[in-house]
């Protein structure tokens, strides 16, 4: 899942744990590692809008491969 591969790269370059990404954006344990592995499909908008806010990178950037990369507008 893409979005599962965006956020470990997230992790990766903000030197923190998935674990430690499902709590900064309120998701339930687990849920970043059952998405990798295909277990839970298809986030909800709520889910989608809690990594946004979280983040501060829009959802759309979150579902596109490589996503998080892509430059921001000014």
């Amino acid at each position: 899942m893409i979005l599962a591969e965006n956020i470990l790269a997230y992790c990766e370059i903000n030197g923190i744990s998935r674990q430690e990404f499902e709590i900064r954006c309120g998701l339930s344990n687990g849920l970043v590692y059952k998405w990798e592995r295909g277990i839970a499909k298809n986030p909800t908008y709520s889910t989608l809008t809690k990594i946004e806010r979280a983040t501060r990178i829009p959802v759309s950037r979150w579902m596109k491969k490589g996503g998080i990369y892509a430059k921001r507008k000014a």
